[in-house]
C-alpha cells in the first residue's frame, strides 16, 4: 500500500505542498478537469473550515449524546455474553447430550444467524429501535428456554427425554434474536 499516495483531503490538512496534493487527485480522479475541480473545492473547504479536532470535541452536547448511545448499546452487546455462547455452542450442545450430532447443531445455528442477519439487513429501515425491541425480546425467549432445559437436565426430569431439541431449538431462537437486531444494529 506504500505506493498509493494519502488522500487529498489529509494532504491539505497536514498543509503539504499543492504539488502533492495535486498528484494525489489525479492518482485518484486521473488528468481530468474533475481533479482541478476537486482540488478546488477542497482548497475552498480549508479556507473556510477552520475547525480542527481538539480535547474538547467529544465534550460539545452533540457530540456527547450520540457517543454515549454507541458506547452503552456497544457494552450491553459484550455484557449480553453473546460471544461467549457462539464460541462455546458445539460444548452446550455436548453437555446437553442430544441425539442430534453437536457439530451439526451448530451448523444449523449459524444458518439461522445467517438468515436472520440478512432479513435484518432488509429490514433496517422500518426503524433501529422496533428491531432492537423485537430482537431482544426474542433473544431473551431463548436464553429462558436454554435456562429451562438445564434446569431440567439438572433435576434429572423425565421430561427431558422429550425435550431432547429444546437446547438446539432455545439456541436457534437466540441467535435469531440477536441476529435480528442486537448484533448487527448497533
Amino acid at each position: 500500500m506504500s505506493f498509493i499516495p494519502e488522500s487529498p483531503a489529509l494532504l491539505m490538512k497536514q498543509d503539504s505542498p499543492k504539488s502533492m496534493v495535486s498528484e494525489a487527485l489525479c492518482f485518484f480522479f486521473n488528468r481530468t478537469a474533475s481533479a482541478e475541480s476537486q482540488r478546488e473545492l477542497l482548497m475552498e473547504r480549508e479556507d473556510n473550515d477552520g475547525s480542527r479536532f481538539s480535547v474538547a470535541y467529544p465534550k460539545d452536547p452533540a457530540v456527547l449524546r450520540p457517543l454515549l448511545i454507541a458506547l452503552i448499546l456497544a457494552g450491553t452487546q459484550q455484557a449480553r455474553g453473546t460471544n461467549v455462547i457462539l464460541f462455546y455452542m458445539n460444548e452446550i450442545f455436548y453437555s446437553a447430550s442430544q441425539s442430534i450430532e453437536p457439530s451439526i447443531q451448530v451448523i444449523i445455528v449459524v444458518a439461522v444467524q445467517v438468515v436472520f442477519t440478512f432479513v435484518t439487513a432488509l429490514l433496517i429501515d422500518l426503524g433501529r429501535r422496533v428491531l432492537l425491541l423485537v430482537s431482544s425480546t426474542i433473544s431473551l425467549i431463548g436464553m429462558l428456554l436454554l435456562i429451562a432445559s438445564y434446569v431440567l437436565q439438572g433435576q434429572k426430569s423425565p421430561a427431558l427425554d422429550h425435550l431432547s431439541w429444546l437446547p438446539a431449538i432455545s439456541l436457534s431462537i437466540f441467535v435469531a434474536g440477536f441476529s435480528f437486531g442486537l448484533g448487527p444494529v448497533p
